[in-house]
Protein backbone atom coordinates (compact mmCIF):
# COMPACT_ATOMS: atom_id res chain seq x y z
CA UNK A 1 0.00 0.00 0.00
CA UNK A 2 3.43 2.34 0.82
CA UNK A 3 3.98 1.86 -2.65
CA UNK A 4 0.86 2.94 -4.40
CA UNK A 5 0.65 5.74 -1.83
CA UNK A 6 4.29 6.67 -3.05
CA UNK A 7 3.54 6.57 -7.04
CA UNK A 8 0.41 8.30 -6.39
CA UNK A 9 2.61 10.84 -5.13
CA UNK A 10 4.57 11.34 -7.61
CA UNK A 11 2.76 11.15 -10.10
CA UNK A 12 1.16 14.01 -8.27
CA UNK A 13 3.91 16.26 -8.42
CA UNK A 14 4.55 15.78 -11.72
CA UNK A 15 1.08 16.58 -12.82
CA UNK A 16 1.59 19.41 -10.58
CA UNK A 17 4.97 20.49 -12.29
CA UNK A 18 3.73 19.63 -15.58
CA UNK A 19 0.66 22.31 -14.99
CA UNK A 20 3.85 24.50 -13.40
CA UNK A 21 5.87 24.63 -16.66
CA UNK A 22 2.89 24.85 -19.09
CA UNK A 23 1.98 28.15 -17.44
CA UNK A 24 5.54 29.19 -17.37
CA UNK A 25 5.74 28.50 -20.84
CA UNK A 26 2.44 30.50 -21.25
CA UNK A 27 3.87 33.69 -19.46
CA UNK A 28 7.35 33.16 -21.20
CA UNK A 29 5.34 33.25 -24.84
CA UNK A 30 3.40 36.54 -23.80
CA UNK A 31 6.76 37.92 -22.16
CA UNK A 32 8.71 37.61 -25.60
CA UNK A 33 5.94 39.41 -27.59
CA UNK A 34 5.45 43.53 -27.47
CA UNK A 35 2.79 45.79 -28.81
CA UNK A 36 4.37 49.08 -30.58
CA UNK A 37 2.34 51.54 -32.50
CA UNK A 38 4.07 53.69 -35.43
CA UNK A 39 3.20 55.68 -38.42
CA UNK A 40 4.64 55.23 -42.08
CA UNK A 41 6.33 58.18 -44.10
CA UNK A 42 3.44 60.34 -45.38
CA UNK A 43 2.75 59.66 -49.15
CA UNK A 44 2.04 62.14 -51.73
CA UNK A 45 0.55 61.79 -54.79
CA UNK A 46 -2.04 63.64 -56.69
CA UNK A 47 -5.35 63.57 -58.71
CA UNK A 48 -5.44 65.10 -62.17
CA UNK A 49 -8.99 65.26 -63.08
CA UNK A 50 -8.27 65.10 -67.02
CA UNK A 51 -6.92 61.85 -66.09
CA UNK A 52 -9.42 61.02 -63.67
CA UNK A 53 -11.75 60.91 -65.84
CA UNK A 54 -9.93 59.44 -68.77
CA UNK A 55 -10.50 56.23 -66.37
CA UNK A 56 -13.78 56.21 -65.55
CA UNK A 57 -15.73 53.21 -66.53
CA UNK A 58 -19.17 52.01 -65.85
CA UNK A 59 -19.45 49.78 -62.34
CA UNK A 60 -15.88 50.36 -61.31
CA UNK A 61 -13.89 52.72 -59.00
CA UNK A 62 -11.33 54.85 -60.19
CA UNK A 63 -7.60 53.48 -58.59
CA UNK A 64 -5.95 57.22 -58.04
CA UNK A 65 -3.33 55.77 -55.95
CA UNK A 66 -1.13 52.77 -55.72
CA UNK A 67 2.09 52.56 -54.38
CA UNK A 68 3.77 50.66 -51.69
CA UNK A 69 4.72 51.23 -47.83
CA UNK A 70 7.85 50.47 -47.02
CA UNK A 71 7.46 49.22 -43.23
CA UNK A 72 11.04 48.32 -43.09
CA UNK A 73 11.62 52.14 -43.59
CA UNK A 74 8.44 52.95 -40.97
CA UNK A 75 10.14 50.54 -38.27
CA UNK A 76 13.52 52.22 -38.88
CA UNK A 77 12.68 54.51 -35.86
CA UNK A 78 12.06 51.55 -33.18
CA UNK A 79 14.36 48.42 -32.09
CA UNK A 80 12.46 46.38 -34.48
CA UNK A 81 12.31 44.71 -38.03
CA UNK A 82 9.53 43.93 -40.44
CA UNK A 83 11.12 39.82 -39.14
CA UNK A 84 10.20 40.63 -35.51
CA UNK A 85 6.49 40.92 -36.98
CA UNK A 86 3.90 39.01 -35.48
CA UNK A 87 0.67 40.32 -36.07
CA UNK A 88 0.02 44.25 -37.44
CA UNK A 89 -3.03 45.79 -38.61
CA UNK A 90 -3.77 49.37 -40.12
CA UNK A 91 -5.06 51.19 -37.09
CA UNK A 92 -5.47 54.67 -38.95
CA UNK A 93 -5.31 55.93 -42.62
CA UNK A 94 -6.34 59.41 -43.51
CA UNK A 95 -6.26 61.58 -46.42
CA UNK A 96 -5.15 65.03 -45.91
CA UNK A 97 -5.95 67.56 -49.05
CA UNK A 98 -2.46 69.94 -49.30
CA UNK A 99 -3.76 71.89 -52.39
CA UNK A 100 -6.31 73.28 -53.41
CA UNK A 101 -7.12 74.74 -49.96
CA UNK A 102 -10.90 75.42 -48.98
CA UNK A 103 -11.69 71.73 -50.97
CA UNK A 104 -14.54 70.06 -50.49
CA UNK A 105 -13.80 66.90 -49.22
CA UNK A 106 -17.11 65.05 -49.43
CA UNK A 107 -16.05 63.96 -53.18
CA UNK A 108 -14.26 61.82 -51.02
CA UNK A 109 -17.29 60.35 -49.75
CA UNK A 110 -17.31 56.34 -50.78
CA UNK A 111 -13.22 56.22 -51.42
CA UNK A 112 -11.90 52.79 -50.36
CA UNK A 113 -8.23 51.33 -49.37
CA UNK A 114 -6.86 47.91 -50.96
CA UNK A 115 -3.95 46.02 -49.63
CA UNK A 116 -2.04 43.68 -51.99
CA UNK A 117 -2.38 43.06 -55.39
CA UNK A 118 -5.56 40.71 -54.80
CA UNK A 119 -6.91 44.41 -53.83
CA UNK A 120 -8.99 43.37 -50.99
CA UNK A 121 -10.94 46.49 -48.97
CA UNK A 122 -9.73 47.24 -45.66
CA UNK A 123 -11.46 50.63 -45.49
CA UNK A 124 -13.74 53.02 -46.27
CA UNK A 125 -14.34 56.78 -46.18
CA UNK A 126 -18.35 56.53 -44.56
CA UNK A 127 -18.43 60.17 -42.61
CA UNK A 128 -16.88 63.65 -44.29
CA UNK A 129 -17.22 66.67 -42.59
CA UNK A 130 -17.28 69.22 -45.60
CA UNK A 131 -15.06 71.78 -43.40
CA UNK A 132 -12.70 69.76 -42.98
CA UNK A 133 -9.04 69.55 -44.89
CA UNK A 134 -8.59 65.99 -44.41
CA UNK A 135 -10.92 62.77 -44.31
CA UNK A 136 -10.53 59.66 -41.98
CA UNK A 137 -11.20 55.96 -43.48
CA UNK A 138 -13.18 53.89 -41.35
CA UNK A 139 -10.86 50.46 -40.93
CA UNK A 140 -12.96 47.42 -41.41
CA UNK A 141 -10.43 44.87 -41.23
CA UNK A 142 -6.72 46.36 -40.66
CA UNK A 143 -4.84 43.00 -40.92
CA UNK A 144 -2.30 43.22 -43.03
CA UNK A 145 0.52 40.75 -42.18
CA UNK A 146 -0.23 38.27 -45.30
CA UNK A 147 -0.09 41.26 -47.54
CA UNK A 148 3.68 41.75 -46.52
CA UNK A 149 6.20 40.91 -49.52
CA UNK A 150 9.46 39.81 -49.47
CA UNK A 151 11.22 43.35 -49.26
CA UNK A 152 9.14 44.30 -46.09
CA UNK A 153 6.83 46.34 -48.24
CA UNK A 154 2.68 45.92 -48.37
CA UNK A 155 1.25 47.73 -51.67
CA UNK A 156 -1.83 50.27 -50.88
CA UNK A 157 -4.19 51.11 -53.25
CA UNK A 158 -7.03 53.70 -52.96
CA UNK A 159 -9.79 53.88 -54.99
CA UNK A 160 -13.03 56.52 -55.72
CA UNK A 161 -15.91 56.31 -56.60
CA UNK A 162 -16.51 56.68 -60.80
CA UNK A 163 -19.45 58.83 -60.38
CA UNK A 164 -17.35 61.73 -58.84
CA UNK A 165 -16.32 65.13 -60.28
CA UNK A 166 -13.43 66.63 -59.34
CA UNK A 167 -13.56 70.44 -59.10
CA UNK A 168 -10.19 71.31 -60.16
CA UNK A 169 -7.25 70.40 -62.22
CA UNK A 170 -5.61 68.92 -59.76
CA UNK A 171 -5.93 67.71 -56.39
CA UNK A 172 -2.38 67.07 -53.89
CA UNK A 173 -3.06 64.91 -51.27
CA UNK A 174 -0.96 63.28 -48.45
CA UNK A 175 -1.72 60.39 -47.15
CA UNK A 176 -0.84 59.48 -44.01
CA UNK A 177 -1.32 55.80 -41.72
CA UNK A 178 -0.55 54.42 -39.02
CA UNK A 179 -0.14 50.89 -37.26
CA UNK A 180 0.09 48.45 -34.70
CA UNK A 181 2.24 45.23 -34.44
CA UNK A 182 2.77 42.41 -32.11
CA UNK A 183 6.82 41.61 -32.42
CA UNK A 184 8.37 39.17 -30.85
CA UNK A 185 10.92 40.82 -28.48
CA UNK A 186 13.66 37.47 -28.19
Amino acid sequence: MKLFKNRLFKFALVAVAAVFMMSSCDELTENTKQTINFDADDLHFSIDSVIFTQNKTTNANVVVFNDVIDLGEALSNTDYSVDDIQNISVTEATIVVEAPQGLDVTLFQGTTFHLGESQTKVAEITEVDAEAQSVTFNIIDGEILNYINANGQVQIVIMMNQETTLPTPTVDLILQTAYQAEVKVL
